[in-house]
This record gives C-alpha cells, sequence and structure tokens, in this order.
C-alpha cells in the first residue's frame, strides 16, 4: 500500500519481539531491522533528534512538495 513504517525503541528488543510487533500490531508482513546500538531517529515533528556518532548511511524519507 505505499506506507513506510518506522519504529524505534527506547529499550532493549529481541528480534522475536520486533517481528511480532511489525506482523500481529501494525500488520505488515515485511520488515528490516537496523543495528539498535548505531540507529538514531531525527524527526522534527515528533520532537525526536538522537544524538550520537556522526556516521552512514542514511534512510530518508521525503514528500513531494505541494
Amino acid at each position: 500500500d505505499g506506507r513506510l513504517l518506522a519504529v524505534i525503541s527506547n529499550q532493549r528488543v529481541n528480534f522475536h519481539r520486533f517481528a511480532r510487533f511489525f506482523r500481529d500490531v501494525l500488520q505488515a508482513p515485511n520488515a528490516l531491522y537496523f543495528d539498535g546500538k548505531v540507529s538514531r531517529l531525527y524527526a522534527p515533528d515528533r520532537a525526536r533528534h538522537d544524538i550520537g556518532f556522526p556516521m552512514g548511511p542514511i534512510l530518508g524519507v521525503v514528500r513531494p512538495a505541494d
């Protein structure tokens, strides 16, 4: 359906719990896990700007200008 769902946890989570959340709660059959030790989120509309060591790669989502 074209949706991108990004999930970040404030505590440790194992693969089983991660997969069940996507399957059972979000009803998303596919998920991609990024290593939680280095992953960060920048989402100004959610007042989230995680600080950490500067590194890449970066995954970004943009929407077309109106």
